[in-house]
């Protein structure tokens, strides 16, 4: 594990790595993120109100952890399929 201490995190989403544009934002640690440096454990909610008026339905995202200093560690990375809801 990685010591999680004095680090912040956030999350972007966007269609492709190189678009300009994010399509969704998240940070720690009040909007979305919660890093525990004490049980190594981060937590990525994304809320109903973040996605309730989006137009896109697939992105790739990652997330990265931010030193106090500056340093960034890219730890996730990967497709996001985004399916609207059925029931109503």
């Amino acid at each position: 594990p990685r010591e999680l201490a004095g680090y912040t995190a956030r999350m972007q989403v966007r269609a492709s790595a190189n678009s300009e544009v994010a399509l969704l934002s998240l940070t720690s640690p009040l909007d979305g993120i919660i890093v525990d440096a004490a049980t190594y454990k981060t937590t990525v909610t994304v809320k109903p109100s973040d996605t309730e008026n989006v137009t896109w339905f697939n992105g790739v995202y990652d997330v990265e952890f931010v030193s106090g200093s500056g340093d960034v560690v890219r730890v996730l990375q990967g497709d996001v399929v985004l399916e609207k809801e059925v029931t109503r």
